[in-house]
């Protein structure tokens, strides 16, 4: 039997714009750099015009270097030796933009850290000292005892070892996590103790390497399940969740890694008296344009050609141009609304530099200062 309903219902529709849209926000610098070249390559009316400022070489310009030359010009030219000899320095004005190198110390950060977390001048001196004992990985292989020992005659001031254990255990709640662990045992219980401790496997994986260590290096499987009471399924997730752990807190320094790294910043924030402002570092849009042949000759061929398929392809190829540019355009805007947002959100903290001025803060607050969806 047929019959006929009548219903009110609200659905949200995304256009595919929009879901493109989106997908270039989420974008960084790097990805942002390589969508742009892609999107070059792929639309012939789309350009970039930071590429249009190379010198041109005049073809009979004695200054420049000549692709042929013939023998009696070249042996009996009068130019000085030193004008066709290569250029070893650079002017002031011609010196190449160089992005800010930034190089990765963990130990100064823990020390900066360690800082913000007490005054009491002696516990910081005895905290930098116990930092600069970390080996490379980060991990602490001294024994107390004879660290305790160092210290003590090294500053000329005795010290305890159970002094000694409390600081590093201060030091073991810094980033990155496990950093300051005396093994990796001790480095992965730290791990696990960041987690959500009332989760039945991390509850479990804490009380396997607490008391069960020594068998999963020996792989007594069967007398770890005995004794846990768990299966072979509940094993290969608690094992799965250790394995996720990292081994060692400074990954990055292993086997001679360099870590410098070249940082380039999204934004710009600097005071004028008690007033902030915000830019961005890069205005990529700026440099991004319309081949204006390109579309002369698309508006010429609408109205000559027949062609209708030439027609269309570069009439749909300038569309998604116009569109590739406003893309670009609203993904710094919207960057900017932001960042200004949370600058006026945390006002006294950009004034002062302090972090213990930081205020809590979530995206709906700042979706709603900028308008935008969460």
């Amino acid at each position: 039997m047929i019959n006929q309903t009548l219903a009110q219902k609200q659905r949200l529709k995304i256009l595919p714009q929009q879901i493109q849209l989106l997908n270039f926000f989420h974008l960084n610098t790097l990805e942002l750099e390589q969508r742009i070249l892609q999107e070059i390559e792929d639309n012939p009316l789309l350009e970039d015009q930071k590429n249009e400022f190379e010198p041109v070489v005049e073809k009979f310009n004695k200054d420049s270097v000549q692709d042929y030359q013939d023998w009696e010009e070249y042996g009996y030219d009068d130019i000085p030796d030193y004008k066709l000899e290569y250029n070893n320095y650079l002017h002031d004005d011609k010196l190449p933009e160089r992005p800010v190198v930034n190089s990765y110390d963990y130990r100064k950060s823990l020390k900066d850290q360690y800082k913000l977390s007490t005054d009491n001048e002696r516990e910081i001196e005895l905290a930098e000292f116990i930092i600069d004992s970390l080996n490379e990985c980060g991990l602490m292989e001294q024994d107390m005892e004879a660290l305790a020992e160092d210290i003590s005659f090294k500053q000329n001031k005795w010290v305890e070892a159970h002094e000694i254990i409390k600081i590093l255990e201060n030091i073991q709640q810094l980033e990155p996590v496990g950093i300051g662990a005396r093994n990796i045992r001790e480095c992965l219980l730290i791990q696990l103790g960041r987690m959500n401790i009332k989760r039945p496997d991390v509850k479990m994986a804490i009380k396997l390497l607490e008391d069960h260590f020594t068998d999963i290096h020996n792989r007594n499987m069967d007398k770890i399940k005995l004794h846990l009471g768990i299966d072979e399924e509940e094993l290969k997730i608690i094992l799965k969740l250790i394995a996720s752990l990292k081994m060692k807190p400074v990954v990055e320094l292993q086997d001679g890694v360099n870590t410098n790294q070249n940082i380039l910043p999204d934004f710009i924030v600097t005071r004028s008296g008690d007033s902030i402002e915000v830019c961005l570092y890069r205005q990529r849009s700026e440099s991004l344009s319309i081949n204006s042949s390109w579309k002369e000759m698309a508006q010429n061929n609408a109205k000559v050609t027949t062609d209708k398929s030439a027609v269309q392809y570069i009439k749909n190829k300038l569309q998604s141009a116009q569109w590739f540019i406003h893309a670009v355009q609203q993904r710094e805007s919207t960057m900017l609304k932001i960042m200004r947002a949370i600058v006026q959100m945390q006002y006294d903290y950009f004034i002062t530099g302090d972090i213990n001025q930081l205020k809590p803060m979530i995206l709906k607050n700042i979706a709603e200062m900028v308008g935008v969806d969460i």
